[in-house]
């Protein structure tokens, strides 16, 4: 007996023990031991029979069985008698007593309707999940196929206008609110702004005078398993999402507490708590700190399948399936004694040694640890509380639930030191932890003797070694210094070649043209073709022995040379030089006779077959680390020009061919090349307008030279 209630009734007691923990002990004759974490959490069972839904009725307690019973529990005479009894093999899922009409409510496979212990309506092949009054005349219900209405009473009154719809009428017994194929789980009505909330397996919906529609999260449907009120707001329980919280049918949001177990299955409000059903476990949600408490079997919950929770009169009533447990409101469960932490075995490479003088010293070969330890926490059971470790100043690692023993295999040498602690279920640290210091040994060629062998041995190869590639490469650079010699000594050569036969090119056209001012004894244009021409053969003579040259000196021969072949084709050349303001041509060095070629070759190839109107523009512009030359004529474009030199059998462009060759050899080894680019001017009929041609020269300041 305890506070006159009578526990373990037809079992032999033969011995009491609390523990340390708060946790009494019952030794029997027949029955082994119970331990029961806390007398003030009552268990009440009916004929062994699962309680499986719970109501309020006056001062007691209605509750449903698995057997299709209806039982009252006397409060007062902490009691059940038996209400209504019937024949099935269903279990009664829900009760609801009607104050109004003082009858019973209850519903399985069909709606039962009970007064005076004699069951006088029913509704048959109705699997209700959920029953709720909506005012004198219907409940709302939400069962297998639908959320729908009922009549409360005889009357035949009219549906609320804000349930009814086009759509919707009544179907024998019911008045279907949403399609037959929508499941319904759970509905409650809100008196105080007269919505009714219906959970389904389509999400969760609402009607009210000012309208319906479904209630969703960030655009996603919320599947409820039932849902209560508390201050005007809608809290919802979910199977999967955890618990949400409901403002004028708006979602304010999906409480973030990871305390909470996302799957929730029953709740139901006190005050500002939240009493919540999940797996096995029931928790109290306080709304206004946020804090969550776990009511397990370590504090005296059976090891049953919860199914219902009924706050009433500061008192829990939890129905099970071994039946209803019974305690205050206020019930303090929390375990404040630390948990206890032994060493049972430390066991090195399967050995057992003893740990009372640390540090523990092992060899090299002694360095699979093994640790085998008890906690005392008998509240929790064998496998509550939390078992962490760590080794030196590496993060607390988490043991697996129930793991009583620590591996760590393979360690290597060094100085360790291993701690352990526990925490109870109600996360209460043990006051001592476990500490055990060893030491591993380092194996030989861990020794200072041998690494100083090893490494005067290394470095002696490495020196050796060092030696050998170092006459390699003395070796390999002197091979490559006499390469590039070579290499740059047989450039300068084939550029010497190419301008040395270029330059004859040229002074072969100049000659040929003064040969003709002689044939026509034409003494004046002979004179001023001679003189120009001899300044332009010294001023190539003087660049011909030089790799690069002033870009005035190299302006200045071009201006010659135009000046020469405009006197030659008796003024029909016209060509302009323009010259950008941000070059200084005095002071920027390129390759010799390098732009000359491609002047020739707008004139020979591009000018030479037209009539009359030869137009030649030469423009020099100012580009980073370098200029950009262009040569725009307006001849007859190099399409025609190669057709009209296939009739030449004999015809070679070697000025072209040469350059060609000579930018090649100019380009080896430059960052910033030497860049051509050729265009062929057409017109949107397709006809030839002339060449434009593009040569970026990289320059080279005086200072270089």
């Amino acid at each position: 007996m305890y506070n006159g209630f009578c526990f373990f009734k037809d079992k032999s007691i033969t011995k009491t023990i609390k523990d340390r923990e708060g946790s009494y002990w019952f030794s029997t004759l027949n029955d082994g031991i119970i331990l029961v974490p806390d007398l003030q959490m009552k268990l009440f069972s009916y004929d062994n029979k699962s309680i499986t839904s719970l109501a309020s009725i006056g001062k007691n307690i209605l509750t449903g069985t698995s057997d299709h019973r209806i039982i009252e529990f006397d409060v007062q005479k902490e009691m059940f008698n038996n209400v209504y009894k019937e024949y099935s093999n269903h279990e009664i899922i829900g009760l609801l007593y009607d104050d109004v009409i003082n009858e019973t409510l209850f519903w399985s496979n069909r709606i039962g309707f009970v007064k005076d212990g004699i069951k006088h309506k029913e509704i048959n092949n109705f699997a209700a999940k959920s029953i709720t009054p909506i005012n004198n005349h219907f409940y709302a219900v939400a069962s297998a196929t639908s959320i729908s209405l009922i009549r409360r009473d005889n009357t035949l009154a009219e549906v609320p206008k804000w349930l009814q719809t086009e759509k919707n009428s009544w179907n024998n017994y019911e008045y279907n609110l949403l399609e037959r194929t929508t499941r319904g789980r759970y509905v409650l009505y809100n008196k105080e702004d007269s919505t009714l909330y219906a959970a389904t397996t389509n999400g969760l919906f609402y009607f009210s005078p000012k309208g319906k529609g479904k209630i969703t999260y960030k655009g996603k449907d919320i599947f409820a398993s039932q849902l209560t009120l508390i201050n005007s707001e809608i809290y919802v329980a979910t199977y999967s999402e955890g618990l949400f919280r409901i403002k004028k049918n708006n979602v304010v949001e999906n409480i973030d507490n990871k305390n909470i177990n996302s799957s929730l299955y029953k709740i139901t409000a006190s005050g500002n708590y939240l009493w919540m059903i999940t797996d096995e476990t029931l928790q109290r949600y306080n709304i206004k700190n946020q804090s969550v408490v776990n009511y397990t079997h370590a504090d005296g919950l059976p090891k049953a399948e919860l199914k219902e929770v009924l706050i009433k009169n500061g008192k829990v009533y939890l129905a099970t399936t071994q039946g209803m447990v019974v305690f205050d409101e206020a019930l303090n469960i929390e375990n404040n004694v630390p948990p206890v932490l032994t060493i049972n075995n430390f066991l090195v490479n399967g050995e057992s040694i003893k740990t009372e003088k640390q540090p523990l010293k092992l060899n090299s070969t002694q360095n699979n640890i093994v640790l085998h330890f008890s906690l005392l926490s008998f509240k929790g059971g064998v496998n509550s509380g939390k078992i962490q470790y760590k080794l030196n100043n590496e993060s607390w690692q988490d043991l697996e639930t129930g793991a009583r023993q620590i591996n760590l295999p393979a360690l290597s040498s060094g100085d360790y030191n291993l701690l352990v602690r526990a925490f109870n279920e109600d996360n209460i640290s043990s006051n001592k932890d476990i500490q055990i210091k060893f030491s591993i040994a380092s194996p030989f060629y861990k020794q200072w003797w041998f690494i100083a062998t090893i490494l005067f041995v290394i470095s002696i190869v490495l020196w050796l070694i060092f030696l050998y590639r170092l006459k390699n490469i003395k070796q390999r650079n002197k091979l490559e210094e006499q390469k590039i010699k070579i290499e740059q000594e047989l450039n300068q050569s084939m550029l010497s070649s190419i301008k040395s036969q270029m330059n004859p090119h040229f002074l072969f056209n100049a000659l040929n043209t003064i040969q003709s001012y002689i044939y026509t004894n034409d003494k004046e244009n002979a004179s001023e073709y001679l003189s120009k021409f001899s300044q332009l053969t010294r001023l190539i003579l003087d660049m011909s022995n030089k790799d690069y040259a002033s870009l005035a000196d190299e302006i200045k021969a071009l201006k010659l040379y135009l000046e020469l072949e405009q006197q030659r084709f008796e003024d029909k050349l016209n060509y302009t030089f323009t010259i950008d303001e941000n070059i200084n041509a005095e002071t920027l060095y390129i390759p010799t006779m390098l732009i000359q070629p491609y002047i020739e070759n707008a004139i020979k190839h591009g000018l030479l077959h037209k009539k009359n109107d030869w137009k030649l523009a030469i423009n020099f512009q100012k580009e980073k680390e370098g200029i950009l030359v262009s040569i725009d004529d307006n001849g007859i474009g190099r399409k025609r020009s190669e057709q009209l030199n296939k009739l030449k059998p004999k015809h070679k462009s070697f000025a072209l061919k040469a350059n060609e060759k000579r930018l090649e050899i100019l380009n080896k080894g430059l960052k910033q090349t030497i860049a051509l680019q050729i265009i062929d001017k057409e017109d949107k009929h397709g006809n030839a307008l002339g060449t434009l041609v593009k040569l970026f020269i990289p320059t080279k300041s005086k200072a270089i030279m």
